[in-house]
């Protein structure tokens, strides 16, 4: 058979059952935290994926997967390698509250990478389960695992962004932020965040953090810039063009462009509907969603922030005025942060009195690698 890519990017969620109830939770408007995949299900959705590609990047997530078992990753993983041709790499993105020895032990055993999500100081009362969740990444850390946290932004912990750092540093945890987005019906004033002052707040810690000379973690939405100011390179969904590449499954077999809601009218149909995961992409649901995506995008060619970005998601952008519109508070605050970091970060590449500014050693480390490569 023909491959359509050379690799793709699957969101599996294999149930929509979460033992938790985060306030800002998406799947809590949508979803009805019931229902699990079936064996059935899930060798179809092999058997019409694996040959198709090379490579094929599995994130688990849900819901919470590991409501589903230990016996079913087992078994997920086991079915990959009757497809030998094809690489399979798996990561699991879970709140760490199931986290147990036999969990950790079998995910550090088949290299699964292991994500979850942690608010920092104000977690008790976004998310809640600090203990459990902290203790869920020891057994992970004890069995030689890594778990990195994703850390939501909203109204609620604006204000706490540098004492959030200083404990996520103290603890030698690296993380990442993602701003609260607006649902476009149901808008959630003790959430929202003001754009003007989340900018603020943003390069406030963006100085904290890059003239620390004590940070020893990575935060990935600071150095996601660097590396494409430094380097031209770009790797996350919502900055380049994720259709054809990104897909999710729902534990009944839906495809859908991400884990994220979208309305039926952008679904891609059912694993079962299929022999091939390539007509997927041929799907009205696709091309409609394809059709505004690009509307979008051609808006955005102006912006000087559109060589990262390329148009931001598809998501962020139904949330806030509908997928064929830009210039949302998320685009806002997103070109207001880039700009601000290019400027800087320019200044300090040709500036070379001024590199003592850069105490980080992270960001050092990103600096030596561009004057090597620029002596080379």
């Amino acid at each position: 058979m023909a491959k359509y890519y050379n690799y793709i990017n699957m969101l599996v969620m294999p149930t929509d059952i979460c033992n938790m109830n985060c306030i800002y939770c998406f799947h809590n408007e949508f979803h009805e935290k019931q229902g699990k995949m079936t064996e059935e299900t899930l060798k179809k959705l092999y058997s019409i994926t694996l040959p198709q590609y090379r490579q094929v990047n599995i994130i688990w997530h849900g819901g919470e997967p590991l409501v589903m078992g230990l016996d079913f990753f087992k078994n997920a993983i086991s079915m990959q390698k009757e497809y030998p041709d094809c690489k399979v790499e798996n990561r699991l993105q879970t709140n760490l509250t199931l986290m147990n020895q036999d969990y950790s032990e079998f995910f550090a055993k088949e290299k699964v990478g292991i994500g979850s999500s942690f608010d920092g100081l104000c977690n008790d009362s976004l998310r809640g389960n600090t203990d459990q969740i902290l203790n869920g990444r020891e057994v992970l850390l004890q069995n030689g695992n890594s778990c990195g946290f994703i850390m939501v932004v909203s109204r609620k912990n604006i204000n706490m962004l540098v004492e959030d750092y200083r404990y996520f540093n103290a603890h030698n945890i690296s993380y990442t932020i993602n701003l609260y987005v607006d649902a476009l019906e149901d808008k959630k004033e003790e959430l929202s965040l003001d754009p003007f002052h989340t900018v603020e707040r943003i390069k406030q810690l963006f100085h904290i953090w890059i003239e620390d000379p004590s940070c020893n973690i990575h935060i990935d939405y600071f150095e996601r810039f660097l590396k494409y100011i430094l380097y031209k390179e770009k790797r996350l969904c919502k900055y380049t063009s994720c259709l054809g590449k990104w897909v999710g499954i729902r534990y009944n077999g839906d495809i859908v462009p991400c884990n994220r809601y979208f309305p039926a009218e952008y679904g891609y149909g059912n694993v079962h509907d299929f022999q091939d995961i390539g007509e997927a992409f041929e799907s009205e649901g696709f091309k409609r969603l394809l059709s505004e995506a690009i509307c979008r995008r051609e808006k955005c060619k102006g912006c000087a922030a559109f060589e990262l970005c390329s148009g931001g998601c598809n998501n962020e952008a139904l949330n806030e005025k509908g997928i064929t519109e830009n210039d949302g508070n998320g685009c806002f605050i997103f070109r207001e942060i880039y700009l601000y970091i290019k400027k800087y970060m320019e200044a300090i590449i040709q500036e070379r009195s001024v590199l003592d500014r850069i105490k980080n050693p992270q960001v050092q480390n990103l600096l030596n690698r561009k004057r090597n490569q620029c002596m080379n």
